[in-house]
């Protein structure tokens, strides 16, 4: 593996010193001098400690928002079989095990900088949100879907992909604690919660003839 770049060296101990001891508590300088370079450099990349932050989070961020603008413009794929393709990374990408992801949550739910938390949010929304328009223009012009409004659908579906996430993280929660639910059960309910969403999606965009299948997320 290559040498890390300055930039990145920075990245990452800004967010291992953000996880260990709190962004408020964290100055500049003490991340600077971990990587062992001047207080310009650090300045050279970066305009703040916000600006690091954010710029952090939007690199977590880049796989989830790379992924969903490819299968946006692939155009062998109808609009419903990318929706479902963007459902499934978005949902599988963030419940997998990632340690980094883990760090940046952490120091993302306990940042007393209210503006900033919602400015890392907003940021990812729009730059997701972008790709699902693209997929809800396909789907009025193909004829599958009736959308009234491009960008408020596509708003409203990325918070229903958010609240997918958080039911299934959940209820993969109760999984792994002893006796809270037994594998059979756990994998019924799982199937419940899928459907159920697969019909909000349905709903949502007025599919003809088509459906919203995830049942690949019950391979998880």
């Amino acid at each position: 593996m290559g040498k890390m770049d300055t930039k990145s060296e920075l990245m990452e101990a800004a967010l291992k010193l953000f996880e260990e001891q709190g962004y408020e508590n964290t100055p500049i300088k003490e991340i600077h001098t971990k990587v062992g370079v001047s207080k310009g450099a650090f300045y050279h990349y970066f305009d703040s400690k916000e600006d690091i932050l954010e710029e952090i989070a939007l690199d977590y961020s880049n796989e989830i928002i790379w992924g969903c603008k490819k299968i946006a413009n692939n155009k062998d794929l109808a609009a419903y079989k990318k929706l479902e393709e963007i459902i499934i990374l978005i949902c599988r990408f963030k419940l997998t095990p990632q340690e980094k992801r883990d760090q940046l949550s952490s120091v993302i739910i306990n940042l007393r900088n209210t503006k900033l938390r919602e400015s890392i949010f907003y940021n990812l929304k729009e730059e997701v949100i972008a790709p699902l328009k693209m997929v809800l223009s396909q789907g009025v012009e193909e004829g599958t879907m009736d959308v009234p409004d491009k960008y408020q659908m596509s708003e409203i579906i990325f918070f229903n992909i958010r609240a997918l996430y958080y039911s299934l993280r959940e209820l993969f929660s109760c999984l792994n604690k002893d006796n809270e639910l037994e594998k059979e059960e756990f994998g019924d309910e799982l199937k419940r919660k899928i459907a159920i969403y697969e019909e909000i999606f349905a709903r949502i965009l007025n599919l003809k003839n088509n459906k919203i299948e995830l049942q690949e997320l019950t391979r998880l």
